[in-house]
């Protein structure tokens, strides 16, 4: 079996590099509505800032992180 690295299945996937810089600091829902309007094939995941996580990469993920104030924490993109 051959293996396949990371950036081997970045080339394959049909998903640019995607990140939302506008939508730091906005309330979390807002930002998540915003993303999956943007393109509903997205999987969105809500996370609380500095939750532990698996380090994989998925092109058709993003990750929002919020704060306790439910306010967009860190810039979201995909991957």
């Amino acid at each position: 079996m051959q293996s396949v690295s990371c950036r081997d299945l970045l080339k394959l996937a049909p998903y640019e590099s995607k990140s939302w810089p506008h939508l730091l600091g906005k309330p979390i829902d807002e930002a998540i509505e915003e993303i999956k309007r943007e393109n509903p094939d997205y999987q969105v995941e809500k996370l609380p800032l500095h939750c532990p996580m698996k380090l994989d990469v998925r092109p058709n993920r993003v990750r929002v992180f919020f704060d306790e104030e439910d306010k967009v924490a860190r810039v979201p993109q995909n991957g």
